[in-house]
């Protein structure tokens, strides 16, 4: 059942909880991996980050009193994330040549979980603070079984599916 009311913005659900500056650049490259991905551009298309040490990030994140911070944040979430940071820095370019070829897959896994993290982001931000059936609609839009429905129009990420 469709509702008559259009979805909020993504980033006015997400500042309310995280910084602008991140929120703009989570959307941003997740808008651009979902473009990558329609596109068929499979591979390593992660940017190149060599100071970046995801374990030391994942355990500050684990160490966080659980009074402060809720296990999504300071466990599930970095979790996934892990799993697409290994996928990212450990595939692509280092299977067999008399393999199949896990890019698709890799992908397709990728994207799934990408999606789920934005999601349960959006869930932790709005706790309370959006009506249900509308924070239901945003994360029905993120887990669609094509791609995600998140788009870049004139300079305001937007859903674009009607659920």
């Amino acid at each position: 059942m469709t509702s008559s009311f259009p979805l909020p913005s993504p980033a006015s659900l997400l500042v309310t909880r995280f910084s602008e500056k991140h929120v703009n650049a989570l959307l941003n490259h997740f808008s651009k991996m979902i473009n990558e991905f329609q596109l068929g551009h499979l591979g390593n298309v992660a940017p190149k980050a060599k100071d970046f040490k995801v374990d030391s990030i994942i355990r500050l994140l684990e160490q966080t009193p659980s009074a402060n911070t809720e296990d999504c944040i300071r466990l599930t979430i970095p979790r996934a994330c892990r799993f697409v940071y290994e996928i990212a820095s450990n595939r692509g370019a280092r299977h067999d040549s008399e393999e199949v070829n896990p890019n698709q897959m890799d992908a397709s896994a990728v994207v799934a979980t990408s999606s789920w993290v934005l999601g349960e982001l959006f869930r932790y931000a709005q706790k309370g603070a959006v009506d249900l059936t509308q924070a239901t609609r945003i994360v029905a839009a993120l887990s669609q079984k094509d791609t995600p429905r998140l788009r870049k129009w004139t300079g305001t990420y937007i859903f674009t599916s009607k659920i």
